[in-house]
C-alpha cells in the first residue's frame, strides 16, 4: 500500500470531476490525500473526506478567454504569500 498525495486543478470542475474516478480506484489499495483549490474541493468533498484546500492563483477571464496580462498583474502581488502558505501546508501534510 502506497501513500499518495493527489493534487487536482480547481479551475472549473472538469479536472475534479474526472479525478473522482481515478481517486476512487486508487483508494481501493492505497491511502490517498487530496489537495485542490478554488471550486475543486467543493465537488470532491461530496465524495471524499480527506481533502485539503490550498491557495492558488486566480485566472482573469475576458470574453471567455484568459486575460494573460490582467492575470499576471492581479496575481503577482500575492505570489510570495501563496507559495509560502502552500509550502507550509504541504510540508505539514507530507
Amino acid at each position: 500500500m502506497a501513500r499518495i498525495l493527489y493534487s487536482v486543478c480547481g479551475v472549473g470542475l472538469g479536472h475534479a470531476g474526472r479525478s473522482k474516478a481515478i481517486i476512487k480506484e486508487l483508494k481501493k489499495k492505497h491511502t490517498v490525500k487530496i489537495i485542490s483549490h478554488d471550486e475543486g474541493p467543493e465537488l470532491l468533498k461530496k465524495s471524499f473526506s480527506d481533502i485539503e484546500n490550498i491557495e492558488w492563483f486566480k485566472f482573469v477571464f475576458k470574453e471567455s478567454k484568459v486575460d494573460k496580462y490582467r492575470t499576471i498583474v492581479e496575481n503577482t502581488p500575492k505570489a510570495l504569500k501563496v507559495f509560502s502558505n502552500n509550502f507550509r501546508k504541504l510540508a505539514k501534510i507530507i
